[in-house]
């Protein structure tokens, strides 16, 4: 058998195959299609027949119950119409024949033993020529009788037949039709095959190189004669495939020495081409007198665009400060970026220093300037450090070095600035460097506290909350300001757990304080960068839970800056925080943009008026205008009004007079530590029998 199989040609071998594979495949599914004809005909008439069965078990039993025979004989003649079933028959308690309905007596004895084994279920009987399902009669938990009915099978034999019928038919079509259809298609295979054989026999035979396959498909058969084709002309095609190979190779080496040199987001020179450059550019001046400048640029707010709207809109936020770079400067000057957000510019032979300062103020205007990105438009800043050689330094490392920390100079002077370099410049960043790595270990050797400065109701003069105030005790620096480092955790991102350490133990300590003192409410400030938070929402219910502090005795502040962008995101955030019925409060409100949309778009509780007009109340005509404009605001909108930096009894006075709800400031109290707090709190200086939150 084998040695005929492979004796036998191509063509034939796959009629073969085919009619075998078509063949079980047609009787594979005809088994399959009649068993489950055949289980779900059965099913189905189980299911009739012990419906029928209920229903009839229903009505018979008040003629049972009566002894009713003509009743129950009755109700049995239904079943009439339905020629399937065979016999029905009621029987007793006793299983004694109560009433029937019959076709046959068939069998009868052996359905009637059949009630022997009824446990009060209904059961169901298959043999070859019957289903009986015998049902009980029952009222509540007794069992009044026993229903036998019996249905001829063979109408179900019958269908199952005519279905069986049908799909052997269907199959020995399908056959008839695929084994044509193969026959075509098989001819696909074959006659390439034949052509190609013919081909090989005369290019064997005759040494014919010039002959050429033809081909006709692109399957393995096609593959086939491309190969033969390649093949026999290998030779001729040796040469240009390796110049080929030659030039590949030399596009490869180009691309991977842009790479190399070149940043591929804005085709700028990267740091090690810039290093690079430079380094041969200082050797060439060297003895000449020229002068090289050194910008080192670092964009502001860049992270929040690259964070929020993405790094595609990042990359092309980039490009076009590219872009502003190099039209800021001439054609001989280069701009390269040094990764991130950090960008260099070096400048040759500048006239002045003077000079090099216009061109770093024009570049600062030039990127001040909004870019359009994406149907947004996008307002960011840069710090520019300024260096020059020879005047600062002798060495291209020593002078990246001085640019940088003229850098963070200007970072730490309010951004979007330059800062020359001076001897000083560097001491700054050195404890700019000294702070940043304080910092990530501040926590973990627990140098943080919050004080706590007292808020009053003015119209009782009680404390009725107090406001988180987070100190950092740095164990060589001593006592350092938040304006200091809350800038540099922002900017590492350290501010999100040092916030969430912050709201954690403040949220601690005033649920403390409740239990000792009344009803007291805390209010902790919010940082932009903890904002942008996507988790914001569940870290704060996630503390109130695990501190037990109500959640309307929290108070989040943050600035009109958080809220500039009007994003949904940030709407639904603040809904999140305020549906838990946590307060918000707009701080240093009338400093700022002082949107009236802020106040009518989010779910905003309290406004603070900043210290700045209240300083000079109520000496100051326009402070006090503006004061009593956000206090009369405050109430027409039902939100709350409270007015930092109070500092004077007059001040607290006018504040009073013009129905401020709170104060805030020295002299009621400076922020104390907590064990201070507490003292207070113990003086009973205050009152704070109230129950007045937010």
């Amino acid at each position: 058998m084998q040695s005929w199989f492979n004796a036998t040609t191509i063509a034939k071998k796959l009629s073969l195959i085919n009619l075998l594979t078509t063949g079980i495949a047609g009787l594979l599914i005809a088994v399959v299609l009649v068993a489950d004809s055949w289980y779900t005909q059965r099913s189905d008439l189980v299911k009739d027949t012990q419906v029928k069965a209920s229903v009839i078990a229903q009505g018979v039993l008040p003629a049972l119950m009566f002894a009713d025979k003509k009743s129950a004989d009755d109700t049995l003649a239904t079943l009439d119409k339905d020629e399937a079933v065979l016999e029905a028959r009621v029987f007793d308690k006793t299983h004694e024949s109560f009433a029937s309905h019959l076709r046959t007596t068939n069998n009868i004895a052996s359905n009637t033993r059949a009630l022997n084994n009824a446990d009060g279920l209904q059961q169901v009987t298959f043999n070859l020529a019957d289903l009986t399902v015998i049902t009980p009669i029952s009222s509540g938990n007794d069992q009044a009788g026993t229903l036998l009915i019996r249905v001829d099978l063979r109408g179900l034999y019958s269908r199952v037949l005519q279905f069986s019928l049908i799909i052997v038919f269907t199959v020995l079509i399908a056959l008839i039709l695929a084994s044509i259809l193969l026959s075509r298609m098989q001819r696909s295979i074959t006659v390439p095959l034949a052509n190609l054989s013919k081909v090989m026999t005369e290019v064997s035979e005759q040494h014919d190189y010039t002959r050429r396959a033809e081909v006709t498909s692109q399957d393995e058969i096609g593959s086939l004669a491309h190969s033969f084709n390649a093949m026999v002309t290998e030779i001729q095609r040796h040469d240009g495939m390796l110049s080929e190979e030659l030039l590949t190779r030399k596009r490869a080496e180009v691309q991977l020495e842009k790479m190399a040199h070149f940043d591929n987001v804005t085709n700028l020179p990267n740091r090690h081409f810039f290093n690079r450059r430079a380094s041969d550019l200082v050797q060439l001046n060297q003895g000449s007198g020229h002068r090289i400048a050194l910008l080192f640029i670092d964009l502001d707010n860049f992270k929040y665009v690259n964070d929020t709207f993405g790094h595609h809109s990042g990359d092309l936020l980039l490009i076009g400060v590219a872009e502003r770079l190099k039209n800021a400067v001439r054609t001989s000057d280069m701009v390269a970026r040094f990764g991130g957000d950090e960008f260099a510019v070096l400048l040759g032979n500048p006239s002045s220093i003077e000079q090099v300062e216009k061109i770093a103020q024009k570049i600062l205007v030039s990127l001040g300037e909004a870019f359009d990105i994406n149907e947004y438009q996008f307002h960011i800043g840069a710090s520019i450090g300024l260096a020059m050689l020879p005047d600062h330094s002798d060495t291209i490392e020593e002078l990246l070095k001085q640019a940088d920390a003229a850098m963070y100079q200007a970072k730490s002077s309010g951004k979007n600035n330059v800062q020359i370099w001076t001897p000083e410049t560097s001491s700054v960043s050195a404890k700019h460097f000294e702070m940043e790595s304080g910092l990530r270990k501040a926590m973990m050797n627990d140098e943080f506290i919050i004080h706590y400065q007292p808020i009053i109701d003015l119209t009782n003069e009680k404390i009725v909350g107090m406001e988180a105030l987070l100190r950092w005790q740095h164990p060589t620096l001593g006592l350092i300001s938040p304006a200091e480092f809350i800038p540099l955790a922002e900017e590492t991102s350290l501010i999100i757990p040092i916030g969430e350490w912050v709201l954690r133990n403040a949220c601690a300590t005033a649920q403390n304080w409740q239990k000792r003192y009344g009803a007291l409410y805390i209010s902790v400030n919010v940082s932009a960068k903890q904002f942008q938070n996507v988790n914001l929402p569940q870290t704060i219910a996630a503390i109130l839970r695990e501190t037990h502090l109500p959640a309307e005795c929290l108070e989040l502040e943050m600035t009109e800056s958080m809220l500039m962008d009007h994003t949904v995101a940030t709407t639904n955030k603040l809904n999140e925080i305020a549906a838990m019925g946590v307060g918000l409060s707009l701080d240093d409100f009338g400093t700022g943009y002082s949107s009236l949309l802020y106040l009518k778009r989010f779910p905003l509780t309290k406004l603070k008026i900043d210290r700045g007009f209240i300083t000079d109340l109520p000496d100051d005509a326009e402070d006090k205008a503006i004061t009593q404009a956000i206090i009369a605001l405050s109430k027409s909108l039902n939100l709350k009004v409270l007015a930092e930096g109070v500092e004077t009894a007059e001040q607290a006075a006018f504040l009073t007079k013009n129905q401020c709800q709170f104060g805030q400031g020295y002299f009621y109290s400076k922020p104390l530590d907590a064990k201070s707090f507490t003292a207070l709190l113990q003086s009973k200086k205050f009152d704070f029998d109230n129950d007045e939150v937010l």
